[in-house]
């Protein structure tokens, strides 16, 4: 049964504590519409005070996480998957466990089936209805779209994760291979230079940006 002191932080119990009263006034006045109002207004609170409670993990779920972390960094993927499968629930479910699922998915690169594929879009999806503000999530969307050939999409999606409070930076990658597809070589080269900023050490970034100032027909030191 779900409790006020369940949804809501101690702070803000004393608010909703103080609303009930008044919804209970209201309807002892008969007041019927504002009472409905009220009730409608108290109950988008809790959902909302609900949703901001989904973004902590409790000790258990942290220390499971993490192995599920430590798992897939080791390339046990299917390992990993099985334990966040297990988190993946409406109630431990956070954005950080939707999008390391997502993520041992895409990591089958060409084996990925058409219905991972889609599993991995809703994994997505969910993670930004708790937090619209996960980066992530999008950058995820960003990469489906462009193995699915929808570059322009793929964009959007960047763009997205790009200019969200909490952003992701390998949207950089991923806006880079969309724009490469769509033949935009100087916008394809902004952001690889940008990416590289944060991954100098990654040979293969490297080589993605020679090719693409090879498709420019500039020298390698030019920029």
């Amino acid at each position: 049964m779900l409790t006020l002191a369940k949804l809501t932080h101690p702070g803000r119990q004393s608010i909703f504590s103080r609303r009930i009263m008044d919804l209970q006034a209201l309807f002892l006045s008969q007041d019927i519409r504002k009472a409905r109002l009220a009730l409608r207004l108290l109950t988008v609170g809790l959902l909302l005070s609900a949703n901001h409670s989904c973004l902590a993990m409790s000790p258990e779920v942290t220390k499971q996480f993490q192995q599920a972390q430590r798992l897939y960094s080791q390339r046990k993927g299917l390992q990993a998957r099985k334990l966040l499968q297990s988190l993946s629930g409406t109630n431990t479910a956070t954005p950080e466990i939707l999008c390391l699922l997502a993520d041992t998915y895409l990591a089958e690169g060409p084996d990925i089936t058409n219905d991972q594929t889609k599993t991995v879009e809703t994994l997505a999806k969910r993670a930004l209805v708790i937090d619209p503000q996960w980066g992530n999530a999008y950058k995820i969307l960003a990469q489906v779209a462009n193995d699915r050939g929808e570059h322009q999409k793929a964009v959007e999606f960047a763009n997205k994760a790009l200019a969200t409070k909490k952003p992701d930076i390998k949207a950089y990658l991923q806006r880079t291979l969309a724009y490469q597809a769509m033949g935009q070589n100087k916008l394809a080269l902004a952001d690889i230079t940008e990416y590289l900023k944060y991954t100098a050490t990654d040979p293969d970034m490297h080589m993605l940006r020679a090719g693409i100032l090879r498709a420019l027909k500039q020298p390698l030191e030019e920029i």
